[in-house]
């Protein structure tokens, strides 16, 4: 039994005929192993219009998939990382590894750049969130100031506790503002 997990890429119905494909990592991940890529076709299956496909991996977190030979057939199963089986009865099940192809490879460098813009838009949303919290801070900074320098009427204990306000800010402020 093959216990390795498998991201189904696609799958193609014909007749009574199934080709499945999986990748033996996520599909937007790209996998330097030798042969990144496996293939299942199952031909000659029955009852495959009770099968739910699209239930197969409907989570994309990978399924475990076997193949086992009885006396005059074959069964292919497949179950997901949730829990969920399938069975499929065949006349015959193939399973071949390969390399990618040029669709996979397109597709993996789309995804990739999908990733880099998805993460230079959190950079610039983060980015943003410090300047804005920079002013507030620099705001309250300044508030805070002028209260100890312009309140001698307040108590002593009042004004400590402004002041440590201010280290407090002044040392955060000191942090956002750090290179690194």
């Amino acid at each position: 039994m093959d216990d390795q997990v498998l991201f189904i890429k696609k799958r193609a119905i014909v007749k009574n005929d199934v080709e499945l494909t999986f990748h033996k990592d996520y599909i937007w991940i790209y996998n330097n192993g030798k042969f990144p890529v496996a293939i299942y076709k199952l031909i000659g299956c029955r009852d495959i219009d009770k099968v739910e496909w699209d239930y197969m991996d409907a989570f994309n977190d990978g399924i475990i998939a076997t193949a086992v030979q009885e006396t005059d057939h074959f069964i292919f199963e497949a179950v997901d990382l949730g829990g969920r089986e399938f069975r499929v009865e065949c006349n015959e099940v193939i399973r071949s590894d390969r390399e990618y192809e040029k669709e996979d490879l397109i597709d993996l460098l789309k995804e990739s750049q999908r990733q880099i813009e998805r993460t230079g838009d959190l950079t610039k949303k983060l980015k943003t969130q410090i300047e804005d919290l920079r002013h507030y801070l620099e705001k309250e900074l300044d508030i805070n100031k002028r209260k100890a320098d312009q309140a001698a009427w307040l108590p002593e204990d009042k004004k400590q506790f402004i002041l440590g306000q201010n280290a407090l800010i002044e040392r955060v402020l000191e942090r956002l503002t750090q290179k690194k």
